[in-house]
């Protein structure tokens, strides 16, 4: 098979496992994968997303659990498709503000076993997620006002 073969073949993928490698970034061949739904990359050594990430705008699942992330993309909120996003187990110190609001079809997002102080202060439209854990392998209830789903015009009262 020719090098231009493999890229008229991405095209077709759907799904994508990359999970249980010892990748420490993503291979330049993520670029034109444009069409693919479901990307696994859980389990390796990723520090951090290229900004070609953001061209995957079919992405409905993205995992990235157990790798060494610390920061995400900013390309992360043209993934306008996405509704699943885990990033437990990885060295998050924090969320970029707006990524919920961008990603209006998230659904779920898992950010267990992180660094997290703090949740951004924004509306959302999370059905699911987890935030934190209370000790063994017990998840913390979640935060309610990141896991109800609710309109962009809520607000906590202060």
């Amino acid at each position: 098979m020719k090098s231009d073969d493999f890229v008229d073949a991405q095209e077709l993928w759907y799904l994508v496992e990359m999970r249980c490698n010892l990748l420490t970034k993503l291979p330049s061949t993520i670029n034109p994968l444009t069409k693919v739904q479901s990307l696994n990359l859980d389990f390796n050594f990723i520090d951090a997303l290229p900004p070609a990430i953001g061209l995957m705008t079919s992405l409905r699942t993205l995992f990235l659990r157990t790798n060494s992330l610390t920061s995400l993309s900013n390309e992360l909120d043209r993934l306008f498709r996405l509704r699943t996003l885990n990033l437990e187990r990885n060295k998050l110190r924090e969320l970029p503000f707006g990524l919920c609001a961008q990603l209006k079809e998230l659904q779920v997002l898992d950010v267990l076993r992180n660094q997290l102080a703090e949740l951004p202060d924004e509306p959302h439209t999370l059905i699911q997620c987890s935030t934190g854990y209370t000790g063994g392998d017990a998840p913390s209830p979640p935060c309610c006002c990141w896991c109800a789903k609710l309109p962009h015009s809520f607000q906590l009262p202060s």
